[in-house]
């Protein structure tokens, strides 16, 4: 009796501790709206002095202050970008779509530019929506910003957003945004600095233009910000492919509201760069403003490290220190909830292979099986070791090289073998755009000659996957083959994470391979 009363009050104090929580998310989330509204009050109140005192002006002949505004000037975004002021329409957004959502939890930011080589936008958001569950979305908001001016491009990554992700901009999940062309200052006449090239000046200088204007737009939607994109480390490039750990959402506001009373500056959920880095949004005007004062001189995640040390640290205290004050202000999670999966950045021709040796990513990247013997044929090349010989046989994942129309994959049983089931799926957690589609699975029965009139259709692949059921005692008997042809060519490589042709009372192995045994 009593382990069970004990059982039965930390089940109460539990419950008491989240109501608490939530409570405290409402509390934020309410001030965060009695921010904006003050925001907007303000903004009024200006606007009506203004006419107020042109009215003065215009009946007495003279101007009587109504304020202190006409003694007093504070900085402004065009103090910093001038060329502004000759174009007052510069930060209304060229395109926006979506449901201008507010009152949001946590807002994701995600820039995306164009690039020469492979984009990675699409596989990088839905690695992020598919790490969600159906409440995260319903306290999130996801901004794109197509940090790009040609129009064509930016219609085409709209439609491409669009077609792929309709629901969740119809939900208010997701919004799309790009900026006037005039937003952007002249990027040619760069002052040299750090001893990096006029390109590099050119790329890191218009990235903090992009984060700017990315944070204004999201600063007043919730009452976290999430920046979720890469920036300049030191001497590397990277870009936003990026890969997030399942329930990442959860995890981000748990951490959040752990030190909703305490001081900070910025949460950190991943190690590199710019990414994973969360502010609360009435913090966002001081790296706004930081980054507008010195978007020429240095990379972001540079001048986050200067907006730390000119809070906490002393000029006549040491660097340890300030590195112990800094830390105040920056609580890092472990382990990392996000993972760079790119090589090609958007700066021209580098190549990066950074990763965080602190992500990891649950669930399995590989779920072999037992198959029956089997010659196996196939016309599409294969990454490394990570062959279809292998990911049959049980041991790594397939990882093949971006098929064309007109491959194969035949498996050729050594005897005609009864099957219970199919079940291919493509792509892992680690790859998840890495599926194939448009491409159908043939059947040769026993008896019949490996000719392609003998084979029998009997489905596509759906979504990346492939599951099909033997009925008991069905017309098809025995089988002598399977043949998976690709119908269209692919826009990226495949994953199988899943292939087992099974037979009756076959088992799955238990001792799943760790990640570092497939991806050694």
């Amino acid at each position: 009796m009593l382990g069970i009363s004990a059982y039965h009050y930390q089940h109460q104090i539990q419950s008491l501790k989240s109501q608490l929580e939530q409570s405290d998310l409402n509390t934020l989330i309410k001030s965060n709206e009695i921010l904006q509204l003050k925001d907007r009050l303000s903004n009024e109140q200006q606007k009506l002095l203004s006419l107020n005192s042109n009215l003065m002006t215009n009946t007495s002949g003279h101007s009587l202050d109504m304020s202190l505004t006409s003694h007093i000037h504070g900085p402004t975004i065009e103090t910093f970008l001038p060329h502004l002021k000759r174009k007052p329409q510069a930060l209304i957004p060229s395109i926006k779509l979506g449901k201008n959502k507010l009152g949001a939890t946590i807002v994701i930011g995600i820039p995306t530019v164009k690039r020469s080589k492979e984009s990675y936008l699409v596989k990088t958001l839905r690695s992020l929506f598919n790490s969600m569950s159906e409440e995260e979305k319903e306290i999130t908001i996801v901004v794109v910003f197509i940090a790009e001016t040609n129009m064509k491009f930016i219609k085409d990554t709209s439609k491409l957003l669009t077609e792929e992700f309709d629901q969740h901009i119809n939900s208010g999940l997701l919004e799309i945004i790009a900026p006037a062309a005039d937003y952007y200052p002249d990027l040619t006449n760069l002052p040299l600095t750090l001893g990096d090239s006029i390109q590099r000046v050119r790329w890191r200088t218009k990235q903090n233009l992009d984060y700017s204007y990315l944070m204004m737009y999201t600063m007043n939607k919730g009452v976290y910000y999430v920046q979720y994109y890469f920036t300049v480390i030191v001497a590397y490039e990277l870009e936003d492919d990026v890969i997030s750990v399942p329930g990442c959402v959860t995890k981000m506001k748990n951490f959040a509201m752990k030190f909703h009373s305490q001081q900070w500056f910025v949460l950190l959920f991943s190690q590199l760069g710019f990414i994973g880095k969360m502010f609360r949004t009435r913090d966002l005007v001081y790296m706004i403003n930081y980054m507008l004062m010195f978007h020429k001189d240095q990379p972001c995640d540079w001048l986050l490290d200067h907006i730390l040390y000119s809070k906490v640290c002393s000029v006549d205290k040491s660097m340890r220190h300030c590195s112990a004050q800094k830390q105040r202000l920056s609580k890092r999670f472990r382990p990392s909830l996000f993972q760079h999966i790119g090589k090609h950045s958007s700066l021209a021709g580098k190549v990066q292979p950074l990763k965080d040796k602190s992500f990891r990513m649950t669930g399995n990247l590989f779920v072999p099986h037992n198959n029956p013997p089997a010659k196996i044929k196939t016309t599409i090349k294969h990454h490394q070791r990570y062959s279809i010989e292998s990911a049959y046989a049980g041991t790594k994942m397939f990882w093949g090289i971006k098929p064309i129309k007109g491959d194969f994959i035949n498996f050729q049983f050594l005897s005609p073998v009864e099957l219970t089931s199919i079940s291919i799926s493509s792509g892992n957690s680690e790859h998840p755009g890495d599926i194939l589609n448009n491409a159908e699975v043939h059947l040769l029965q026993d008896g019949k000659e490996a000719k392609t009139d003998n084979f029998i259709n009997v489905g596509k692949f759906n979504h990346g996957n492939f599951h099909y059921v033997f009925v008991k005692n069905n017309k098809l008997g025995k089988i002598s083959a399977v043949k998976i042809n690709v119908l269209q060519n692919s826009t990226s490589w495949i994953i199988f994470r899943e292939l087992g042709l099974l037979l009756p009372r076959a088992r799955f192995k238990v001792n799943f391979p760790t990640f570092d045994e497939i991806i050694d």
